[in-house]
Parts: structure tokens; sequence; C-alpha cells
């Protein structure tokens, strides 16, 4: 299956999220993983999450 590209794929779009715009960022606005995760050092229930930049948007 092959997706054609599209306008989200553009190199130039740019994050309000300013870790999101450096060169090299693993999760530019091109790249929204989503996933679970906990804040570091708790035992709080897992909260689902995307990726931006070098931040995570509780969802």
């Amino acid at each position: 299956m092959n997706n054609a590209l599209n306008a989200t794929h553009d190199p130039a779009l740019r994050s309000w999220v300013a870790s999101a715009n450096a060169a090299g960022c693993d999760f530019p606005i091109q790249n929204l993983p989503f996933g679970r995760y906990r804040p570091a050092g708790t035992v709080e229930a897992f909260r689902i999450g995307v990726a931006i930049g070098d931040k995570v948007l509780d969802l």
C-alpha cells in the first residue's frame, strides 16, 4: 500500500511547539506518534498522548 504524499508532509510546515521546529527533531509536526506514557518516577495509570518535539500532548 502506497499512501500519496499530501500537504501534511510539507517540510516547510512549522509547529507552535518550538522544539518541534529544530533541525533533526525526531517528532516534527510531520511525524506525530501516538503512545502511552506516565510521568517519570510515578505509578500513575498510563495515559494516551502524542509526541510533538520534546513535549507530550495529553489526549
